[in-house]
């Protein structure tokens, strides 16, 4: 799923999906879509669950068009994505703390 890429293409692709851009969006996600599912696995084993959480995290992030995130935004889905354990466990999405 996942992609490498060179990292000098990440500002342009950054600045592409603040403004909306689809596609850049598009190749974030396939960027950093497999290495958090397997940080999401060391949290929960319930394959259904870590795919939700990832679904949440991703639809806030496009609807935010990235502005309260900079580059780069592994760690910040990382965090966001074992701070979300707790909202999903809770029924709590619609307040996850992105």
């Amino acid at each position: 799923m996942g992609k490498e890429i060179d990292n000098r293409c990440l500002p342009d692709i950054w600045d592409r999906f603040k403004s909306g851009d689809k596609e850049a969006f598009a190749v974030l996600y396939n960027l950093h879509i497999d290495s958090l599912y397997h940080y999401g696995t060391k949290f929960c084993k319930d394959e259904e669950v870590i795919k939700d959480a990832l679904q949440e995290i991703f639809i806030e992030f496009y609807l935010k068009h990235g502005k309260q995130q900079p580059l780069p935004i592994s760690e910040w889905m990382q965090a966001f994505l074992k701070t979300g354990w707790i909202y999903l466990s809770t029924g709590l999405t619609e307040k996850l703390p992105i």
